[in-house]
């Protein structure tokens, strides 16, 4: 017999696991700390900083949205990524309690 995550797991514990799943990528985390550092930045941009392709650049802008980590603004031709603080923190203030968990 098979359970849904939700009918097994708190939802704490499922969160963590979309935190763990954004960050578990080195190129989502340069993003990230791109955006936080500089503010705004568009897909070129950001390309032009990371040594991947533009398209891969874009999946991983495409994953860090779709989980709320990042927003964006179309200033035609050219999209424009943010970072979405809120979120960034909640993940930060997040992954701090599991390292004082794991000390404890």
């Amino acid at each position: 017999m098979s359970f849904a995550k939700h009918d097994v797991f708190p939802e704490d514990l499922i969160q963590a696991a979309r935190f763990a799943r954004v960050l578990c990528h080195p190129a989502r985390i340069f993003i990230l700390k791109l955006l936080h550092d500089k503010g705004s930045m568009s897909v070129m941009e950001l390309a032009s900083k990371i040594p991947l392709s533009r398209s891969t650049v874009s999946q991983h802008l495409s994953f860090l949205r779709k989980y709320g980590f990042i927003d964006f603004m179309e200033e035609r031709p050219y999209i424009f990524y943010t970072p979405e603080s809120s979120k960034i923190r909640e993940a930060l203030d997040f992954l701090a309690g599991v390292c004082r968990d794991c000390e404890s």
